[in-house]
């Protein structure tokens, strides 16, 4: 493609947002970018078709596109993006082990994570004309501030670079609403040097025409401020949350890490029917890290019916050293009796919260001890709706936790309390 004015190849026809969007990164007056909002917006999609027409239109370029861990990176941008996107092009080859695409006019796109400090050094070292911070939020201040100083690879002609970033809002204190929003150093607040070069264009799920009807009521099926931030495009604080230490960046994971397959494993069961049936897997690592990397959350579902679809979810893992349950002795009589054999869950409430916390809380390595898999939208969720009983006359007499969005949290805290406090399985 030989014009920076034509728009990119590839599968698909790009909604009027992308096409909007597309446009405003042609601009010769800005250089960096911020486009925020829900999921499944077609964000990535369209700054990647982007990249492609810059690759084709300045031979020997090199454009980076990063994410935090670098696994996630190969299967969401490298895999699902890219190859879709170049898959039948001409003059591509790809090569998925070093997670590059090659133009034969010598241009590369390259895709890496930025795992730890020595990755990001590493995969910084190079100057390129493009880069691509795929879910920013995940990533450091410093990591966005060495990717500024990389944008200085001299091409013919001097084309422009571009400093991208994508992400679903978090809080407005988060590093890049100060930066991309409020235009400011979110250490200092002041106004960024550059500010003027910025761009900001926020998304929604509506906005992608090619969205699937059962994607979108996943969304729609969100509620407070987790559906604020993935359906509406909103950056806001989940205020009054339970566990307020909760954050993405820090305790969702994308891949199991190496030993996981050997490591001893939990189980935890909140009954419902009208309210969803919960249960909830997860593994400990060496160090006592618990690492949730499968849910079940299905209402109208019998117990019978619920210890069947266990029992086929589990069948390829190592056997559970225990199962807590709630202590419906109904519900764990048809459990047994359904080969799905449990024990009673410790449900202090205050008590089991705190131990939530605890594990939620960075250790001195820097890592908390408890992670949830991306796999348990449910659970994820509820980590932003799970909130505290509104104070009355400024105070929270009951000390208590309200009684919705907790099907997946009860299920949780029976596994933190056999783990942590006893919690009638015993420690591991």
């Amino acid at each position: 493609m030989a014009a920076a004015s034509k728009k990119p190849a590839g599968p698909g026809v790009l909604s009027r947002k992308q096409e909007y969007a597309y446009w405003q990164l042609e601009r010769k007056d800005k250089t960096y970018y911020l486009f925020d909002g829900g999921g499944r917006c077609g964000k990535t999609w369209l700054i990647c078709s982007w990249m492609i027409k810059e690759a084709m239109t300045h031979p020997g370029s090199r454009q980076l596109i990063v994410r935090k861990v670098r696994a996630a990176a190969g299967k969401t941008l490298y895999d699902n993006t890219l190859t879709a996107l170049l898959r039948n092009a001409l003059g591509w080859r790809g090569r998925r082990e070093a997670l590059t695409w090659t133009n034969d006019n010598g241009s590369i796109i390259r895709v890496d994570g930025l795992d730890d400090e020595e990755r990001m050094q590493n995969v910084l070292g190079d100057d390129f004309l493009h880069i691509f911070m795929n879910e920013a939020t995940q990533m450091s201040h410093k990591a966005m501030q060495m990717a500024q100083t990389r944008l200085a690879q001299v091409l013919p002609g001097n084309p422009l670079h571009k400093l991208i970033l994508d992400c679903n809002p978090r809080g407005p204190r988060h590093w890049v609403h100060r930066v991309g929003v409020e235009r400011v150093d979110p250490d200092t607040l002041r106004p960024l040097p550059a500010a003027d070069r910025w761009y900001r264009l926020n998304w929604t799920p509506l906005d992608n025409p090619y969205i699937s009807e059962d994607v979108l009521e996943i969304y729609a099926g969100f509620t407070g401020n987790h559906r604020k931030q993935m359906l509406e495009g909103i950056w806001c604080e989940n205020e009054g949350a339970v566990y307020d230490e909760w954050d993405e960046s820090t305790h969702v994971y994308y891949e199991t890490p190496p030993g996981f397959s050997q490591w001893p494993r939990v189980m935890g069961i909140d009954f419902g029917f009208t309210n969803p049936f919960v249960c909830l897997w997860g593994a400990i690592d060496p160090d006592g890290g618990l690492w949730i990397y499968r849910e079940l959350y299905k209402r109208n579902l019998l117990v019978s019916e619920a210890a069947r679809e266990i029992r086929r979810m589990t069948k390829n893992d190592p056997r559970p050293e225990w199962v807590v349950a709630d202590h419906d002795a109904e519900g764990r009589a048809e459990l047994n009796k359904n080969g799905v054999k449990t024990k009673r869950a410790k449900k202090s409430v205050l008590m089991g919260i705190n131990k939530v916390k605890a594990r939620l809380a960075r250790q001195a390595n820097g890592k908390p001890r408890l992670h949830v898999s991306h796999r348990c939208p449910n659970l994820i969720n509820e980590m932003y709706e799970y909130v505290w009983e509104p104070s009355q006359g400024g105070v929270n007499s009951k000390e208590q936790p309200k009684k919705t969005n907790d099907h997946a949290q009860d299920a949780l805290r029976y596994i933190v309390m056999g783990l942590d406090g006893g919690g009638g399985a015993g420690m591991l």
